[in-house]
């Protein structure tokens, strides 16, 4: 599994996280985390599987078999920043990260339908 750790970790900094936020929100212990990434040891299955899902990527992915880890940018990084932390959260922190995520989309439709209203008063 020779670049396992470096492909672990340029996902995370791709991410915009740092070693200890992705142990953090894996479930493991910085050092443990650190031992993935340094390729002191390597994580079982499960493991590995944990720590993917808080990258957003496959086990495939991070193993090399889908060719190199994406760097996405611009919306995509972000989208993809996002999907990275709503991982690490559950329960009703859940439930407010949606509604949050939904307000802009809900005002966007709001002001659409205004506009569209209001041209069809203007005969527009």
């Amino acid at each position: 599994m020779d670049g396992l750790g470096k492909r672990l970790r340029d996902r995370g900094a791709a991410l915009g996280l740092s070693d200890s936020e992705v142990a953090r929100r894996a479930g493991l212990s910085q050092a443990r985390h650190h031992n993935y990434v340094a390729e002191v040891t390597e994580p079982d299955l499960a493991t590995l599987v944990r720590i993917c899902r808080t990258l957003g990527i496959s086990p495939n992915e991070a193993l090399g078999y889908d060719g190199q880890v994406r760097v996405p940018s611009g919306d995509d990084l972000s989208r993809e920043r996002v999907y990275a932390a709503v991982q690490a959260i559950e329960g009703e922190a859940l439930t407010l990260m949606a509604d949050v995520l939904e307000a802009p989309v809900s005002s966007r439709l709001k002001i659409t339908r205004k506009e569209t209203a209001r041209r069809k008063r203007q005969g527009t």
